[in-house]
């Protein structure tokens, strides 16, 4: 599923329940509390969102992160997923399929999808500030950068971590 796949099938949900609520609500009480009940099943979503999102960000360290490495241009060709979960700061605390997560040769470039970032800046972290790369389960990797740990697709780091240990077996070859 795309992203704008996804933003459509929301907003068709969203209006579709607000349509059903709205027409439920007239039949049962009354025109004007339906039309009420269809703008207000309409509009929560949108309202609940940056309430919920912007106190996660700063649980996750996600804010943190973005102010330390703002939100850079990827480098065209970067491959891109518009789709991908990862987890800050503790296993546990996950965005579940709605990370923009793009990979280039000199950055990690993280943004929420345009319906859940509410103002949560993307981040663009440099792989020269990334200190770990460890394996996780479940196909995933733990990454540290800036003090937070990031549990995400090992996909997006392979590049990374092959450039690594290039680096590594040519420092062992000049050693011998």
């Amino acid at each position: 599923m795309t992203q704008r796949t996804l933003s459509i099938l929301i907003f068709t949900i969203i209006l579709i329940e607000s349509i059903v609520i709205g027409t439920i609500v007239t039949v049962r009480v009354s025109p004007m509390v339906g039309l009420l009940a269809t703008a207000g099943v309409a509009v929560v979503p949108f309202v609940i969102a940056p309430v919920v999102m912007f106190p996660v960000s700063l649980i996750t360290g996600w804010r943190r992160l973005a102010k330390r490495y703002p939100g850079a241009k990827a480098a065209g060709g970067a491959p891109s997923d518009k789709m991908t979960s990862l987890s800050m700061r503790w296993w546990w605390l996950k965005y579940n399929n709605a990370i923009v997560c793009r990979a280039d040769d000199e950055f990690l470039h993280l943004s929420l999808h345009p319906l859940f970032a509410f103002g949560t800046p993307a981040i663009s972290i440099p792989w020269g500030e990334v200190m770990t790369i460890e394996d996780a389960a479940l196909g995933r990797v733990r990454i540290e950068a800036g003090g937070i740990s990031i549990w995400l697709p090992e996909k997006h780091v392979r590049q990374e971590i092959a450039v690594r240990e290039a680096i590594e077996q040519r420092e062992e070859e000049g050693e011998h």
